[in-house]
């Protein structure tokens, strides 16, 4: 049977992802109000990093699961995740893209006797917007049928404990929970 720290982390880990993506959600929507590209290129920005957030990994938390993301958006999900890992998140500019084209590249366009450096980003546009909402929707209801498996397991697990606020302290260790009551 899994330790009451062992749950306490992985309902912690499903929570946090669930609060990064009404994060996305939320962006996503302010997207869609706006034609400004001023506002709307930040705001995919932020998406992008919310989005992501849940599917790197971090030693004390670890990573949430991919299977929820039907096979049909695996595409949608992977350039999400890796414009945040190459461009947002942090830069690699060495690595090659799926398109063969790699981060370090700068395309320079020319108009006239004028010249505009392009920048490579990674980006969806409002073309994609309906796929992540079916990306994001079936994110969600993943999260919240695991998260309200978290709590029926902590619930089964504070069975006959006393009424009152237990914490439960994880910074990397396997140890048994410091409960207070």
């Amino acid at each position: 049977m899994k330790s009451e720290l062992h749950i306490a982390k992985a309902l912690w880990r499903d929570l946090y992802a669930s609060a990064a993506i009404a994060d996305a959600q939320r962006f996503l929507k302010l997207i869609q109000s706006t034609s400004d590209p001023e506002v709307k290129w930040p705001l995919w920005i932020a998406f992008i990093t919310s989005y992501a957030r849940p599917f790197t990994n971090n030693a004390d938390m670890g990573m949430i699961s991919n299977k929820a993301i039907p096979k049909e958006l695996r595409d949608l999900h992977k350039s999400l995740t890796q414009a945040r890992d190459l461009l947002y998140g942090h830069t690699d500019p060495l690595e090659t893209l799926d398109d063969g084209l790699e981060a370090n590249q700068l395309f320079v366009e020319k108009r006239g006797d004028q010249i505009y450096p392009v920048a490579l980003t990674l980006c969806p546009d409002d073309s994609e917007i309906i796929r992540i909402h079916s990306l994001l929707n079936a994110l969600s209801d993943d999260l919240v049928a695991r998260t309200e498996d978290g709590r029926n397991r902590m619930a089964e697990k504070l069975k006959g404990a006393q009424d009152g606020t237990y914490k439960f302290t994880y910074p990397k260790a396997t140890a048994e929970p410091n409960c207070e009551g």
